[in-house]
């Protein structure tokens, strides 16, 4: 089996392989993350338990999905956690979907009151996105308010946590709060070395740097990491040389249609197009739809 590379001694948190094998069973990490991050959304966590991360509709017509993590604390609050590393076009409507699922399940079959549990949806963003001014911006919480900024409903709140704050490893840092050490361990665990480690007084980030070792992975363990990496990677290949071809094309018939109705095309196309790259390099089909937009049956007559 091929070995990781000799610089690199830590799993790529941002992974999806990486995130859950840290924060999806070891709750005595998740706990200081959730607590840094939703401080003054919710009571201090003392104990969270991992709910199932695939949910089913009510019925077989409804759309099944799948968190990244999904877990409920000793008030009965559930907070969905998602690391994302790519922006998407409907990621707003996803996640108003996500929350309203969690909202619905958690309301007792018979309740006439409809006494729901609260759901906070946590996202660890690595891109760069509007809601981050100039990218300077740590954090941003989204609330349900009024005209007068009052709150309407404690039920739902979003937590939007800005990874790109930090382009990439330095030698030399030092972090105005722990929530900024926390964003720059997500960001760059890949990156730190056992010196680094060593060097580490805080408990709970010692215990992320044991966790997050590549050498716990055994061999089975470390091809699934390999493959979530390439899968990634593969991804964000595809989604480059899709968009380029297709601006180029969408742009070049803008001069003779009009630039709007061009570059609406260029887009259409260049979801397409990402999904016939994404196919070729055997990226699964649920996986193509997800990040196009596109529907599975429509993807599959492109093949």
């Amino acid at each position: 089996m091929e070995q990781p590379k000799k610089t690199e001694y830590y799993l790529d948190l941002r992974t999806d392989y990486g995130f859950k094998y840290v924060f999806g069973e070891n709750k005595e990490i998740l706990i200081p993350l959730l607590n840094e991050f939703l401080h003054g959304i919710i009571e201090k966590i003392t104990d969270v338990v991992y709910l199932p991360t695939e949910q089913l509709g009510f019925t077989k017509k409804e759309k099944r999905i799948i968190f990244d993590l999904y877990c409920e604390d000793q008030s009965l609050n559930r907070i969905i956690i998602e690391m994302q590393r790519k922006e998407l076009d409907y990621y707003v409507d996803r996640t108003l979907y996500y929350m309203g699922r969690s909202l619905s399940k958690s309301v007792k079959r018979g309740d006439l009151k409809y006494r729901m549990q609260k759901t906070i949806s946590l996202h660890l963003l690595d891109y760069k996105n509007v809601w981050f001014e100039q990218n300077k911006d740590l954090i941003q919480i989204i609330q349900l308010k009024d005209n007068k900024n009052r709150i309407f409903s404690e039920k739902v709140a979003i937590v939007l946590v800005n990874l790109c704050i930090f382009a990439t490893r330095k030698k030399i840092v030092t972090f105005p709060d722990v929530q900024h050490k926390w964003v720059y361990l997500l960001k760059n665990m890949q990156k730190m070395t056992p010196e680094d480690e060593a060097k580490e007084n805080d408990p709970i980030f010692k215990k992320l740097y044991e966790l997050s070792r590549l050498s716990n992975l055994n061999a089975e363990e470390m091809e699934e990491y390999k493959k979530s990496v390439l899968e990634y990677e593969d991804v964000q290949n595809a989604i480059e040389c899709a968009s380029k071809r297709s601006e180029a094309r969408g742009e070049a018939r803008g001069e003779a249609r009009g630039r709007k109705a061009g570059l609406e095309e260029g887009e259409t196309n260049a979801k397409r197009t990402m999904a016939v790259e994404m196919l070729k390099k055997g990226i699964p089909l649920s996986m193509v739809s997800e990040i196009t937009g596109l529907n599975e049956a429509e993807i599959s007559s492109f093949n």
